[in-house]
């Protein structure tokens, strides 16, 4: 027990199991009140009795973050309950894996409105308050995906945007006094130790390297990595803005805070000619780039 957050108020979306859970216990540990929040309030019981019986206040809030009337009902549930919004965590979200020639329309767009409007709407509504108190933390949860992985280009697509979301908020929110800061979680959650996704990946590891190591990101319990989050939601951490952190285990490291340029070349003359460019190139830019989907031969 501790009391870095002592007296601060945190919204933490999708926080009855795993993640988010985990995250509301921590921070209630430092002093925090929470707003837990699922689609389903009766999911959120359990959670509040946890917190309560750490001595700090908790309420339940039933929302769909990707509908903006109930997003933004959650962050107002702060200020009803509580009187106001200090730490905001954006951590909903759910999972439509599939090979992209066998992406619906649906699929796609279910997974931007959660991922991107859904914590639009959380981030907007929230920065209108916290800016009005001069203070905030705002956490939004990205994922290594966002690198790339096979079979989840909507969930890749969504989780670089929730990067680009981040820098360009912490530019316009860091003056009052607010970071937002983005985390590539390593741990287990309800998005990736349901039996459909552990037996889709086991079969893409089978081909793969390091297959021991991505079983073990997945296992990873969410407890372990909360108290970097915490941290990062407390004034000690106030020069901390814009930033995107992987957390597991005893590990957190840091990300560029931008894909950096690594190199450039430059046209002989005025303008590039297609055949200096196939001369140049592989001995250049091109030198030591490796495919990471090699063409597989034809199964017999």
């Amino acid at each position: 027990m501790g009391d870095r957050l002592k007296g601060r108020v945190a919204v933490i979306s999708g926080s009855s199991m795993g993640i988010g859970r985990a995250l509301a216990i921590d921070m209630a540990k430092e002093g925090a009140d929470i707003v837990v929040n699922a689609r389903n309030v009766d999911k959120c019981k359990e959670v509040v009795a946890e917190i309560e019986a750490l001595g700090q206040k908790a309420v339940a809030v039933a929302a769909d973050i990707t509908v903006k009337e109930q997003a933004e009902g959650l962050i107002n549930a702060a200020v009803e309950n509580f009187g106001k919004i200090d730490i905001l965590v954006n951590n909903a979200g759910f999972l439509k894996d599939r090979m992209l020639w066998k992406m619906s329309d649906e699929e796609f767009d279910d997974i931007m409105q959660v991922f991107l409007y859904g914590y639009f709407y959380c981030l907007r509504r929230a920065a209108i308050l916290m800016r009005e108190q001069g203070y905030g933390r705002i956490i939004n949860m990205s994922s290594r995906v966002a690198l790339g992985n096979v079979g989840q280009v909507n969930y890749g697509t969504a989780k670089t945007g929730i990067l680009g979301m981040t820098r360009c908020a912490a530019r316009d929110l860091g003056r009052k006094s607010i970071t937002v800061n983005t985390i590539f979680p390593g741990a287990a959650s309800r998005l990736t130790v349901t039996d459909e996704v552990l037996a889709s990946r086991g079969k893409r590891d089978e081909k793969q390297i390091n297959t021991t190591a991505r079983i073990g990101d997945l296992m990873e319990n969410p407890d372990t990595f909360a108290p970097f989050i915490t941290w990062l939601c407390s004034e000690e951490a106030a020069n901390v803005n814009g930033q995107t952190f992987f957390v597991r285990g005893r590990q957190v490291s840091k990300y560029s805070p931008a894909p950096i340029m690594e190199s450039s070349i430059f046209a002989p003359n005025e303008s590039w000619t297609i055949d200096e460019i196939a001369e140049i190139f592989p001995k250049t830019l091109g030198e030591g780039i490796v495919n990471p989907a090699p063409p597989q031969p034809p199964k017999e």
